[in-house]
């Protein structure tokens, strides 16, 4: 080969690694180019601005330098798992991880890796996108979500606090009779200690049941709900009649259960379900109190393959048609003093735990609201 002829190829490849280069500090997303041994080769203009060093700063240094641990120990690793076996493990696989600034702080990234063999040299190519401020509305989207579920937990309890003095004012009233008669039993001789143990265990039993209703209103009035675990749909239900006593003790309805056996778990705040299972059948209530052609709502559970159902029916006036498509949408409301954020809320927590929330008119009257939630999955 002539020297021209070098020396035009040479020329040829300067002027496509520079088109190459330009490409790359065009991208949006950071780009990071290394060798089979993690030495960076190239850094776009957008990995410099993300990452906070100069291409110069980094050029030939190992890439585990922008990565936090135990992304940085681990690394190495994969790359010569996969040089030497071919078996990708974040080849070829989007996936968030977390990034390393020059200043020290860690940030969210999505991360795509792909390969290219360029004759007996392999590269590597990374592409990167900071993905600190969508984090950061989901974030702000969950605190809002959570404190409008707070919101509603105050509302609910504020419309069941008429009824809490008579709740508790059954224990209480008890607690006492039971005491004074023990106080007529120390009085009055022949009193045996099997007497005063059975009147003492009355005494404890009923402390214990008030004791009982201020703990479920205090969790369900909680701030924020505990953390997603393993759920029994069925104790969650049964748990919900103790909130429902007063509501049901002021209506001429009753309540039936029609629960599955042997449910599998779902994975799922407590008290968030609990608080749109009471906010549905409350809405049942409601819907009942203004025209009924029944006096009866019925929450029912069952299970297919990947999926638990829970149901609550009323024999209430169901949905109209012209609203059908509305009533899930925030601040549309069919109660004279209704906000409007009750069925939004309910269906939002909803697919937050990975299901959703549907209403449907039944054949014979009124209407049902079904919850769909995704069975936990065990190892």
């Amino acid at each position: 080969m002539t020297s021209s002829r070098t020396t035009e190829l040479k020329a040829q490849i300067r002027d496509a690694e520079a088109r190459y280069d330009a490409l790359l500090d065009a991208a949006v997303d950071a780009i990071i180019q290394i060798d089979a041994n993690g030495h960076i080769e190239r850094f776009n203009h957008a990995a410099e601005r993300i990452f906070g060093y100069r291409f110069d700063e980094v050029k030939g240094q190992n890439v585990k330098m922008l990565m936090p641990q135990p992304y940085q120990g681990e690394h190495d690793g994969y790359i010569k798992h996969y040089v030497d076996t071919g078996q990708a493990r974040i080849i070829g696989i989007g996936r968030e991880v977390k990034g390393l600034h020059k200043d020290g702080h860690t940030f969210p990234i999505e991360l795509s890796v792909g390969d290219v063999q360029e004759g007996d040299h392999k590269i590597f190519v990374g592409i990167i996108r900071d993905i600190s401020e969508r984090k950061l509305v989901e974030k702000e989207a969950a605190e809002l979500r959570e404190s409008l579920a707070h919101v509603a937990r105050v509302g609910s309890m504020g419309e069941m606090a008429s009824g809490l003095a008579h709740e508790l004012n059954q224990p209480l009233t008890a607690i006492a009779s039971y005491a004074r008669a023990s106080k007529r039993m120390l009085e009055q001789p022949g009193a045996t200690p099997a007497q005063y143990a059975q009147t003492l265990e009355k005494i404890a039993d009923q402390a214990e049941r008030a004791g009982e209703i201020i703990r479920r209103l205090r969790g369900f009035l909680r701030r924020s709900g505990g953390p997603r675990e393993a759920q029994d749909c069925n104790a969650i239900i049964r748990e919900l009649l103790t909130l429902l006593e007063i509501d049901f003790r002021e209506h001429p309805f009753r309540l039936r259960l029609e629960l599955g056996k042997l449910l599998p778990m779902v994975a799922a705040d407590r008290i968030q379900l609990q608080q749109v299972l009471l906010n549905l059948v409350r809405n049942a209530i409601d819907a009942m109190s203004e025209f009924s052609s029944g006096n009866e709502i019925v929450i029912s559970s069952s299970a297919d393959e990947d999926t638990i159902m829970i149901s609550i029916s009323d024999c209430g006036p169901g949905i109209s048609e012209d609203k059908a498509d509305l009533i899930f949408e925030p601040f549309f409301t069919t109660k004279c003093n209704g906000m409007g954020m009750g069925l939004a809320l309910c269906k939002t927590i909803m697919r937050a735990h990975g299901g959703d929330l549907t209403a449907t008119n039944k054949p014979e009257g009124g209407a049902c609201f079904m919850l769909r939630l995704p069975i936990e999955k065990t190892a």
